[in-house]
């Protein structure tokens, strides 16, 4: 899929959070299998998404990671607008084990990269740095980790032990 409209979707949708920009997806799926059992032990994939040039605005997991932060000790950040330039994640997929190769993100306010994998039994490990400008303009590193079940991650600190945030 190439260049997708955002905006015309969110609008489409009826959504009343503000999603624009365009987005690309590209994904790839290999199976050699003779029982059923062997699906997921020879499978392979590749999964790549990738934003551009739009804003997120009151998302849900802009919201959730909003007052995180704001409980975490970060009153001064605000990321309920993030106008980006490009925002991106892939992931490959060989057996049970995607490898999340990269998850980044480029705007104004948030920039971040990370990386790491996920296992159906043991669900996401991902390690996150972000960084954020406060309302004074000073950057503020956040390293986090993303880690739990797929669709419903937690997300805490790297190192500090402080409450976590679930989706």
């Amino acid at each position: 899929m190439k260049n997708f409209n955002l905006e015309k979707y969110s609008k489409d949708a009826g959504r009343k959070k503000l999603l624009t920009g365009t987005m690309n997806a590209d994904v790839s799926y290999e199976l050699a299998a003779f029982r059923i059992s062997q699906i997921l032990e020879n499978s392979k994939g590749s999964f790549t998404l990738s934003f551009n040039n739009g804003i997120w605005e009151k998302l849900h997991f802009q919201d959730g990671i909003n007052n995180y932060l704001q409980k975490a000790g970060y009153p001064d950040i605000d990321i309920n607008r993030i106008n980006y330039s490009n925002a991106s994640f892939s992931a490959t997929q060989t057996g049970e084990v995607f490898l999340i190769n990269n998850l980044s993100m480029n705007s104004d306010s948030v920039n971040c990269t990370g990386f790491g994998m996920y296992q159906y039994e043991k669900g996401l490990d991902v390690k996150l740095n972000m960084t954020c400008k406060d309302k004074n303009g000073t950057t503020v590193l956040l390293p986090l980790k993303l880690y739990g079940p797929l669709l419903f991650p937690c997300m805490n600190f790297q190192q500090a032990k402080r409450n976590e945030l679930c989706f």
